[in-house]
């Protein structure tokens, strides 16, 4: 248990997520960003994973990793005994796309776990998705944008991390440990989904193409084929909440029926126009 003698320390009780680590060890985290590490018995002794630039955030998911080989000539591969060699450690996560990765060290007993501090955290830079106009880009940064990463893994290379948000999204990324913010990667897994519940949906078999609308505000088009294979087409989204839909025979038009009126829409090259209104 955790030893709360200590009238300096100041522990969250709203612990977030947990893990067993390589060594055997247990770590908490919390919603105030600590990184808590018990013994092996589940005792507390005292060592908390900390970091000098005090920049934590709430910490909403960890995962770790164990024989991944790094960069030897990095600071943070030079920090154990076994430099250069495959390295253990955890990665922790909170909202918004950050990603944070610490690495087992044997040179502090006091400090088992050091954040990797070559680079900075991953984290997705609104300049990157935002500034070529690109639709993709900009569904994938809206889908990690203020969201929290609710559960998250790590590829068995060690080169791609996988991660589940509060919005119902899946997203992945590559990842170098070493420097972690080295790339800007964000993707999503297979396409971006509804964040809520589903309302109406139409399939127009003329243009293989499947409808959908949602309490999330969004109406989207999937298209697919005689595989099953289905591919995010457009995502439009409106003020309102979309409560029913329906094709056109033809492909071409869309109608759906929103809280406030009944909108007739043409279906063009990614997006949905809006041609009358009842």
């Amino acid at each position: 248990m955790i030893n709360r003698r200590d009238s300096d320390a100041h522990y969250s009780l709203n612990y977030t997520c947990h893990a067993w680590l390589n060594d055997g060890r247990f770590v908490i985290c919390n919603d105030h960003g600590q990184i808590i590490l018990l013994d092996q018995q589940g005792e507390y002794k005292g060592i908390t994973v900390s970091d000098p630039r005090k920049d934590s955030f709430p910490i909403t998911a960890i995962t770790t990793f164990s024989g991944v080989s790094h960069d030897p000539t990095s600071a943070a591969a030079t920090q154990g005994k076994s430099a250069g060699g495959a390295k253990s450690g955890f990665i922790v996560a909170g909202e918004s796309g950050r990603i944070r990765v610490f690495v087992k060290s044997d040179v502090d007993p006091k400090k088992p776990y050091e954040r990797v501090s070559t680079s900075d955290d991953l984290f997705p830079s609104p300049d990157h998705y935002l500034r070529d106009g690109n639709a993709v880009s900009q569904m994938v940064f809206k889908d990690i944008d203020i969201q929290k990463i609710t559960a998250l893994t790590l590829s068995p290379n060690g080169e791609q991390i996988v991660f589940t948000t509060g919005s119902n999204q899946i997203i992945k990324v590559s990842i170098n440990l070493e420097r972690p913010n080295e790339e800007q990667r964000y993707e999503h897994l297979i396409s971006s989904f509804h964040s809520k519940q589903i309302h109406g949906l139409d399939v127009c078999i003329k243009k293989e193409l499947v409808a959908t609308c949602s309490s999330d505000r969004t109406v989207r088009l999937w298209s697919y084929t005689t595989s099953n294979m289905f591919q995010s087409e457009l995502c439009h989204t409106d003020d309102f909440e979309a409560h029913a839909l329906a094709f056109h025979p033809s492909g071409l038009h869309l109608v759906v029926g929103f809280s406030d009126s009944v909108k007739l829409m043409n279906i063009l090259d990614k997006k949905l126009v809006e041609y009358k209104s009842l």
